[in-house]
C-alpha cells in the first residue's frame, strides 16, 4: 500500500495549487475508504482552496461524524463558514 506517498502528493499537490491532481488523488484515497478522515480533510482543504466553502463544510462535517471534533478541524470549518459568510470573524 502505498498510503504515505499519496499523502505526500495530495500535499504537494494542494501546495502548488495543482488542484485538479490534488482531486484525483483525494478521490482515489476516499474510493479506497470513505471514512479517511486525512484524505476527507484534504477535500475539506481542496475545496476551501477554491472558494467551495460549502463543499468543504461538509467535507469537514463528515470527519466529524467519522472521528469527533477535533480543534484542526474546528479551525477549518470555521474557516470555511466565514468564508460562506455564516460567521461573523
Amino acid at each position: 500500500k502505498h498510503y504515505m506517498s499519496i499523502n505526500s502528493l495530495i500535499e504537494i499537490y494542494l501546495i502548488t495549487e495543482n488542484y485538479s491532481k490534488a482531486s484525483k488523488y483525494v478521490e482515489l484515497q476516499i474510493e479506497e475508504d470513505k471514512d479517511d478522515t486525512l484524505a476527507l480533510f484534504y477535500k475539506g482543504k481542496l475545496h476551501l482552496s477554491q472558494n467551495e466553502n460549502c463543499k468543504a463544510i461538509e467535507s469537514f462535517d463528515k470527519i466529524i461524524d467519522v472521528d469527533g471534533f477535533t480543534r484542526i478541524i474546528g479551525h477549518f470549518k470555521t474557516k470555511a463558514l466565514i468564508k460562506e459568510k455564516r460567521l461573523k470573524e
